[in-house]
């Protein structure tokens, strides 16, 4: 009966957070993440009880518990219930427990604060300004180590353009333009 419980809590769970993101009140990538680390959460579950069946070397309860304290408590709650493995040890569950009232107390205060988990505008801007400095830096000038010729010329704007890249005979490159002879 306590299995089927805490089994039905870790859904409803999710289906909570599902319909968040649904009612656009959350968004969707919180849902990816909780679903992603709660299946990574299980499986090192079942990794460790395999481990501990063969008496081999075992993924320490801190990691178990970092992995449920950023998200994955709901597959940690399915595997400790389906897999019977550290769903006894009482020290271990008053941890697992207070990294479950942390992570919903994380979560319920980013809900009701109304910020903004990634900021996807935000994302564009920089990742656009990365490449285009670093296209800068590497495009601009010519390759030290690039064998063969480099040609160069001068685009509309007055600044010299560097290729390593030959035009096929007959082509020449003038006024941003290729032209054949």
């Amino acid at each position: 009966m306590f299995d089927v419980f805490y089994s039905s809590l870790s859904c409803v769970f999710l289906i909570c957070i599902g319909v968040l993101v649904f009612l656009k009140k959350m968004d969707p990538i919180i849902l990816i993440l909780y679903f992603l680390l709660s299946l990574i959460t299980f499986l090192l579950y079942r990794q460790d009880k395999i481990k501990a069946k063969n008496d081999e070397w075992r993924t320490p309860e801190n990691t178990l518990h970092f992995f449920s304290l950023i998200g994955g408590w709901p597959g940690a709650l399915i595997a400790q219930r389906r897999l019977r493995h550290k769903s006894r040890k009482q020290s271990f569950l008053v941890v697992f427990y207070i990294t479950v009232v942390l992570n919903i107390s994380a979560i319920s205060f980013y809900c009701y604060s109304g910020s903004i988990f990634i900021n996807y505008d935000l994302v564009l801007h920089k990742f656009n300004r990365l490449s285009h400095e670093i296209s800068k830096k590497y495009h601009n000038k010519p390759n030290q180590k690039q064998k063969g010729p480099v040609y160069s010329w001068t685009n509309k704007e007055g600044k010299t353009v560097y290729s390593n890249v030959g035009f096929p005979s007959g082509e020449t490159y003038r006024d941003g333009k290729i032209e054949w002879k």
